[in-house]
């Protein structure tokens, strides 16, 4: 029964929205071998990385400007890339989803660990397990100052602005009341 919920589990991870299971419109075979298995693992297991709940990552605006965190032309500015144009999020970026916490963002190694090359303007290569070109250190400043300012000075403060307003009615849809609008902005609070 534990083997049963185990590979049940993990079609789910696979199958998460916004999942990259491999990245098919790169020209990927450079003599590395990879088979469909643990290429599937490289981009979509989660492994455990919870950065925060996924609702919150689709829902947060920049701080800067307040365009959507998650939109692609921001992942680009931090040189995340994406396999193709129909993907959610950047490769490496996943689902944890937990049946008591709900689903979170997160990052696994292929986030870091693959780079791309382009090749004569039009072939993509992909390298599984080199250097992405990305940079997590602007992305992770970036995201922590949208929280912040998100978060305001207290609830009162934060619940006059459109900001607010915006996040707490995408998170919390049918469910938005100044009771649960409250419990948000402490499990924010928390966060920070």
């Amino acid at each position: 029964m534990k083997f049963l919920f185990a590979v049940l589990a993990s079609i789910a991870v696979f199958a998460s929205a916004g999942q990259s299971i491999a990245c098919e419109t790169y020209q990927s075979d450079l003599g590395q071998s990879w088979r469909e298995g643990p290429r599937d693992y490289w981009y979509g297991a989660s492994q455990g990385s919870r950065l925060m709940p996924l609702d919150w990552y689709r829902a947060l605006a920049r701080a800067d400007d307040g365009t959507p965190f998650a939109h692609r032309a921001n992942m680009a500015l931090y040189g995340f890339e994406f396999c193709d144009s129909a993907a959610i999020d950047p490769i490496g970026f996943v689902v944890d989803d937990d049946a008591d916490k709900g689903p979170a963002i997160g990052l696994n190694c292929a986030a870091c660990h693959t780079g791309s090359l382009t090749l004569d303007g039009k072939n993509r290569l992909l390298v599984e397990g080199g250097t992405a070109h990305m940079d997590l250190q602007a992305f992770t400043q970036d995201l922590l100052a949208a929280m912040r300012k998100l978060h305001g000075a207290d609830l009162a403060a934060a619940s006059q602005t459109r900001l607010w307003q915006d996040f707490a009615t995408k998170v919390l849809g049918r469910a938005d009341t100044p009771a649960a609008q409250a419990r948000l902005y402490q499990e924010l609070s928390d966060w920070l």
